[in-house]
């Protein structure tokens, strides 16, 4: 003869585990789909940054669909001459005077197909010994 209480003992751990599986398994899906539909995106919440080389300060931005503009400020210990600004598929090149402690807007126009911007951002500027130089930083923005 079986004893009875064997078979129940069982059934009951079969009870809970399928409980539980079944919570587990909602609970995936739910984080699924607010995946999905961008609710749990890490970008969605980054804060605007400009970051650059030590020397050269990113002192504001703004980056728009048609154009980027940089606020930058020259702390390299020299006077500089910028000759160009470059990000992905973008640039602009200039011949700028660029004298120690001066603060400048440099205007990029390009076409930013993104909602979200995060680019390595790459500075040319030839020294007072007349060295080409580059300097790089990382630029974070939503595009408006």
């Amino acid at each position: 003869m079986k004893p009875l209480f064997k078979d129940k003992k069982g059934q009951a751990a079969m009870e809970f585990m399928m409980t539980y599986g079944w919570a587990i398994l909602a609970l995936l899906t739910s984080v699924g789909v607010l995946a999905y539909l961008g609710v749990l995106d890490p970008a969605r919440y980054m804060n605007p940054t400009c970051v650059m080389e030590a020397g050269i300060g990113c002192v504001d931005f703004d980056i728009n669909s048609e154009k980027a503009q940089f606020f930058l400020v020259n702390n390299i210990g020299q006077d500089l001459t910028i000759i160009s600004i470059n990000f992905s598929d973008c640039g602009a090149t200039y011949n700028y005077k660029f004298p120690l402690y001066d603060e400048h807007i440099f205007i990029i126009d390009c076409v930013i197909p993104k909602d979200k911007f995060k680019e390595e951002v790459f500075v040319r500027y030839i020294s007072v010994q007349g060295l080409l130089k580059v300097h790089t930083g990382e630029i974070k923005a939503f595009i408006h």
